[in-house]
């Protein structure tokens, strides 16, 4: 009787009957699958570690490629659990790749790197809380975040690329913004050379990252240029939330390097900047300050530049006031003359708090 009813039913899709769907077992390849379902790119995972539930995490790769050899793009999103845009800047890169095509080369694009801190919305790898990108390049035997941090830089490394991109967020008082790190500030390597004319055509503003302000450098880029790379971060506005404007901006700027390094051909392309650079480029080459204005008092903290405002010494930055509205403190810049890049999240003073993002010209 069973059999019967399954003869007379079928299914909508090609008249087929139900029986003949791969319930038990499927013939389609997991490959053909992915690529089925994805169409236009390739899709890969890269194995990372093992859950307790025997699960496997995994790191999502996208891939497309030309037929005929030529530069090699690296995009990477979202090191960052918390730092969103990014993963909707690697996307819609895609989207348009699928449209154009590839006059030569190849784009790859690590969409999500810190899967579980992106579903728990946190900045750190969650199995041992440690930041991912400062454990670059990673140890095949190291710790956790080492152990990941190698799986991608190894994989970036042997495709021999040509730029690397690392997509991240500062803050919502932000402009978009890129960092170029620069391991001997006596003299840039090629690959710094390189990443600074990258980041040029990119469109938005660009600052040295020094060891003078970060003396750590293991992050991806800053490994990735101590390997005679090219590499740079873009900075795109505040964590948490995807905001279209800052993802506009991210797009724009990969389709400049697109049109630049020749891996597509479409001529309705027009190179776009961004008009805060326009504003920076009389004191550009910038680089990250050292010296710090920071409160010296507790207290309701209230701004008084905004992002992408050029600054002088001793130029107020900002007010604390105490809990009935009297101005405790006015914070000025103590450094030479310089940009406003960004402004933290903040409506709260403590002494010693850092509270802006700046850099100051180099000439």
């Amino acid at each position: 009787m069973f059999n019967k009813i399954l003869k007379l039913i079928t299914a909508k899709n090609n008249n087929q009957p139900v029986s003949s769907w791969p319930v038990k077992k499927s013939t389609t390849s997991v490959a053909n699958f992915k690529k089925r379902q994805t169409s236009g790119f390739e899709a890969r995972f890269l194995r990372s570690l093992k859950g307790v539930d025997l699960s496997k995490r995994r790191i999502p790769l996208m891939i497309k490629k030309a037929s005929e050899k030529g530069p090699i793009l690296w995009l990477c999103a979202a090191i960052h659990g918390d730092e969103v845009n990014g993963i909707a800047v690697v996307h819609e890169v895609f989207d348009y790749l699928k449209k154009v095509g590839l006059r030569k080369g190849a784009v790859y694009a690590f969409p999500l790197m810190n899967l579980l801190g992106f579903e728990i919305i946190s900045r750190y790898s969650p199995y041992d809380e440690e930041d991912l990108n400062r454990n670059f390049p990673g140890k095949p035997q190291g710790s956790t975040a080492e152990r990941i941090a190698y799986t991608i830089f190894s994989e970036i490394i042997k495709t021999e690329p040509t730029l690397v991109i690392d997509l991240h967020t500062a803050f919502a008082k932000s402009v978009s913004y890129i960092i170029i790190d620069q391991p001997n500030p006596q003299k840039n390597s090629p690959a710094v050379e390189e990443a600074v004319k990258y980041a040029d055509k990119f469109g938005l503003i660009w600052s040295y990252e020094t060891p003078e302000t970060s003396p750590g450098m293991n992050t991806l880029t800053g490994s990735l240029i101590e390997k005679g790379i090219p590499a740079f971060t873009v900075e795109l506005g505040g964590p948490n939330v995807i905001d279209k404007k800052f993802v506009r901006e991210g797009v724009a700027g990969i389709k400049n390097l697109l049109k630049y390094l020749e891996i597509v051909d479409d001529e309705t392309l027009e190179y776009i900047e961004s008009p805060y650079k326009e504003v920076v480029k009389p004191i550009m080459p910038l680089k990250f300050s050292s010296e710090v204005s920071t409160p010296e008092t507790s207290g309701i903290l209230e701004y008084k530049v905004e992002p992408g405002q050029i600054i002088e010494k001793n130029q107020i930055l900002a007010r604390v006031r105490n809990v009935f509205g009297k101005i405790e403190e006015i914070i000025h810049w103590r450094g030479e003359k310089g940009v406003v890049l960004a402004l933290e999240d903040l409506s709260v003073a403590f002494p010693g708090l850092d509270l802006f993002t700046i850099a100051v010209s180099e000439k």
